[in-house]
């Protein structure tokens, strides 16, 4: 079984027993993200310089996806274009074409896909990755209500994993080359 397969069956599982027992409660849930929330609230400062040493690392590698967040419109709508060096690398996607969430989490959605970019730029995959023989996928979590999505190429947006999609989303994931 693919290593990817298994991840999705353990969302799946995680869906149907441990959600379940978890039973969010207003006061369990992470109203923003604090990496995030902190990004957005620097992100017309990642220019400069100065500040704590958690806003000088966020300022640094955050800057990639504070540029890619600044492309969308001020609706969010409309596709946000990734280009990297390898084929599946290069994608549109929409971030949030419903407006469910709040501005953080648009970020947080632009920062995943951020980071299959910067992931590819590891020297150590770039044969696997230009002969096909990885694929990269960037997994979401809405933290407010534990919900787990995966981007999916083919709907161009993150799509939340369950038990109704999760069959079409293996297959998109192992295309038949």
């Amino acid at each position: 079984m693919k290593g990817l397969e298994k991840i999705l069956r353990g969302i799946i599982k995680y869906q149907l027993t441990d959600k379940v027992r978890m039973k969010l409660s207003p006061q369990n849930i992470i109203e923003y993200p604090t990496a995030m929330s902190l990004l957005f609230s620097l992100k017309n400062q990642c220019h400069t310089h100065s500040g704590t040493p958690l806003q000088m690392w966020l300022k640094k590698y955050g800057v990639a996806s504070v540029r890619k967040f600044d492309q969308l419109d001020s609706k969010f709508v409309g596709p946000l274009t990734f280009q990297g060096r390898f084929s599946q690398l290069n994608f549109q996607v929409n971030i949030d074409p419903e407006n469910k969430f709040p501005i953080e989490d648009k970020l947080s959605q632009v920062n995943c896909l951020q980071q299959l970019q910067n992931i590819a730029t590891f020297p150590i995959l770039h044969e696997k990755l230009s002969k096909n023989q990885i694929r990269l996928h960037a997994i979401w979590i809405d933290v407010r209500t534990g919900n787990v999505s995966i981007f999916s190429r083919d709907e161009k947006q993150f799509v939340e994993i369950t038990e109704r999609n999760y069959l079409q989303l293996v297959r998109e994931c192992f295309p038949v080359d």
